[in-house]
């Protein structure tokens, strides 16, 4: 962090500041995110992360596809393997691709094409069934869980040092020494060429279901 002005940023901004705001912004927009997956309500679900996935989705559901299809994709976009409220996860099948990755990480040095293969196999449910006969067979066997008093305290603790450090306010001439020129919504600052590229593919799907476009 520093407070000392440099030519790269204007002086009376406060880029630290800035910063601040874009985490939070982040951050809230994941937390909402995350927990309209999780209840798998159709209406607050949006893709973020690709252009091009958000555009075919915001375009289909408002005009680009039969009312069936659109009611079937806005709320058919969420699985439940575990079978309870609020457990619902994304169906693009993320997930199993990172509990994989995370399983064959376990495998350290011994990683072969067997192991690889069995792995591949044992993702979702079937490693469920596995981890519940495994807990079950060996007594006394120790498991850390990440309660939600644990998480209170970590969120705390940042709270804290967030405002210790001041970061929460606006103090004209500061900026962090590794991203100086930070804007809480540089996101945005491009619309000419976001609308562009609405356009484009605005275009590229009229050709597709055969309508005329303006």
């Amino acid at each position: 962090m520093s407070t000392k002005s440099t030519n790269d940023y204007k002086s009376n901004q406060d880029h630290i500041f800035e910063y601040s705001k874009a985490l939070l912004w982040r951050g809230l927009g994941e937390m909402a995110r995350h927990d309209a997956i999780r209840e798998g309500d159709g209406d607050r679900i949006h893709h973020l992360k690709y252009f091009v996935c958000g555009y075919n989705l915001l375009s289909a559901l408002n005009g680009g596809m039969s009312s069936r299809l659109a009611c079937q994709l806005r709320w058919n976009r969420t699985v439940n393997t575990a079978g309870k409220v609020g457990h619902n996860l994304e169906m693009d099948m993320e997930f199993f691709n990172r509990e994989y990755k995370e399983a064959v990480k376990t495998a350290c040095g011994n990683l072969t094409d067997d192991t690889i293969a069995r792995h591949s196999q044992t993702v979702g449910i079937k490693k469920k069934t596995l981890q519940y006969v495994f807990d079950h067979t060996i007594p006394n066997r120790g498991e850390f869980k990440r309660t939600k008093g644990v998480v209170r305290r970590n969120t705390e603790d940042l709270v804290k040092i967030l405002l210790d450090k001041k970061c929460c306010e606006f103090i004209s001439g500061r900026c962090h020494s590794a991203f100086p020129n930070i804007n809480s919504f540089s996101t945005f600052n491009q619309m000419g060429e976001f609308k562009e590229r609405i356009q484009k593919h605005l275009k590229k799907m009229s050709k597709t279901l055969e309508i005329t476009v303006d």
